[in-house]
């Protein structure tokens, strides 16, 4: 899954990480740290492991730079599948 990450302040941003964890699905973080330019945005990979297929609606935090904003929460709703092979992350599908 790749999300958008927007940076509306003055100054460029960094992701640091992730905050690894597993429920329905397990969350790792993919290509960070992520520097976000000033008043701009860059693409952020997340790599979903299926446990569970079905309904999801959970939050997964990003570490940050800032003092300001230390944690960003992503809300991940959706419809997780399971992958069409086997140890291959599965995706998020329309709910």
């Amino acid at each position: 899954m790749v999300v958008d990450v927007v940076n509306a302040s003055d100054q460029p941003r960094t992701i640091l990480g992730v905050r690894e964890f597993c429920s329905s699905a397990c969350y790792y973080g993919s290509g960070l740290p992520l520097t976000v330019p000033a008043r701009g945005s860059a693409p952020l990979a997340l790599r979903i492991k299926v446990n569970t297929p079905g309904p999801i609606s959970e939050k997964v935090e990003f570490y940050t730079d800032s003092k300001a904003v230390p944690i960003l929460t992503l809300n991940v709703v959706g419809d997780l599948q399971e992958p069409t092979q086997p140890d291959v992350y599965g995706e998020i599908g329309p709910q």
